[in-house]
C-alpha cells in the first residue's frame, strides 16, 4: 500500500458525495441501526441520541460512516467495501501523529508529495495535491451533504488551522509520475495530471499508435501486424493491455537511463518526458 493509492482510495470515498456521513469511531462502515446503536454506547458523548436518531435516518444500504482518522484506516484496512479490523493500527488523530516517524511543521511540507497526512489537534486529513486535502468533518461549514451530519469533502490547504504534516506509518511513500505539480501544467495530460488504467481520451490512443509504430519487434514482439498490436492496445481505451506496456516502456527506458521514476504503469508528466526521447510528438 502506497501513498498514491492511499489518494487513489480517498477520491473514490470523495464521489460517496452524498453518501458519506461522519460517525465518530467509525471507519467505513456501512450505517444500520444496530452500528448507530454500538457507536452511541461505544462514544455516548459524541454519538448524541439526537445524532444517532438522524444516523438512523440514514440506514438504508447506500450510506457509509467515517471519522477523519477512520478514512485513512479504512484504506489500510481494505476499504470500505471489504473492511478487515486490524486492532494493533487502531489509532486516533493524535495517536497516527505521535507513532509517525517521519512529521514536522507545516510550513516545511513538500507540497509536491501526494499522500502526507495534516494534522492538527484532534484531525487530520490527506493531502491530494494542488493545495488540497480530502477530510471527513463534522463541520457542514466544509462537508455540505445534505442531510447535514458531516462526511467526506475536499477543501483547499489554506482552509484549515493544520499545524504538522505526516505520513503515514502504516505506508510506504514513493515518488511518482502520477503527480503534475502547480508550475507542470501540461495540457497533454488530464488535469490530475496523468492517465491510468481506465481512462479514455484520444490522447491516449495517440501513445498507443507510438507503441505499436516504434516498439513493435522489441516491446511487443509476437503481435504481429503492426495495426494488430495498436488494436490490442485497445485504442483510445487505457486498458490491459495499454498498463502492462506502458511498465514495459518505463522498465526498458530506465534501464536506458531515460526514465527516473517507478514502473508504475501510468503515464504522467515523466513517462511523456521519457516517450518523447524516443520521438515522441504531441
Amino acid at each position: 500500500m502506497t501513498n498514491i493509492e492511499l489518494v487513489e482510495y480517498a477520491k473514490e470515498c470523495l464521489a460517496l458525495g452524498e453518501n458519506s456521513v461522519y460517525v465518530y469511531g467509525s471507519f467505513g462502515n456501512k450505517l444500520t441501526s444496530s452500528f448507530c446503536d454500538s457507536k452511541y454506547r461505544q462514544y455516548p458523548n459524541f454519538n448524541t441520541i439526537s445524532r444517532t436518531s438522524n444516523y438512523k435516518k440514514l440506514c438504508d444500504g447506500k450510506h457509509y460512516a467515517f471519522d477523519c482518522v477512520g478514512l485513512i484506516k479504512s484504506f489500510y484496512w481494505g476499504g470500505y467495501k471489504n473492511l478487515k479490523y486490524n486492532s494493533s493500527t487502531d489509532v486516533s488523530a493524535d495517536g497516527m501523529y505521535e507513532g509517525a516517524r517521519t512529521k514536522g511543521k507545516i510550513d516545511t511540507m513538500d507540497k509536491s508529495k501526494i499522500g502526507l497526512l495534516v494534522h492538527m489537534p484532534g484531525h487530520i486529513g490527506i493531502y491530494v495535491g494542488n493545495n488540497e486535502v480530502i477530510e471527513c468533518t463534522i463541520s457542514t461549514a466544509f462537508a455540505k451533504q445534505k442531510h447535514g451530519m458531516g462526511g467526506i469533502c475536499k477543501t483547499k490547504l489554506s482552509d484549515r488551522k493544520w499545524i504538522n504534516w505526516l505520513e503515514c506509518p502504516y505506508i510506504t511513500y514513493e515518488n511518482s509520475n502520477n503527480f503534475i505539480s502547480e508550475n507542470a501544467k501540461n495540457n497533454f495530460l488530464p488535469s490530475r495530471g496523468y492517465f491510468k488504467r481506465g481512462d479514455t481520451h484520444q490522447n491516449i490512443g495517440k501513445i498507443c499508435y507510438f507503441f505499436a509504430e516504434n516498439f513493435y519487434g522489441y516491446y511487443y514482439k509476437g503481435f504481429g501486424a503492426k495495426k494488430k498490436a495498436h488494436k490490442v492496445l485497445d485504442g483510445d481505451y487505457f486498458g490491459p493491455y495499454c498498463e502492462i506496456w506502458t511498465k514495459k516502456f518505463q522498465k526498458n527506458a530506465k534501464a536506458e537511463k531515460k526514465y527516473n521514476d517507478v514502473i508504475d504503469g501510468c503515464i504522467g508528466p515523466k513517462t511523456l518526458q521519457a516517450l518523447k526521447e524516443y520521438g515522441f510528438k504531441e
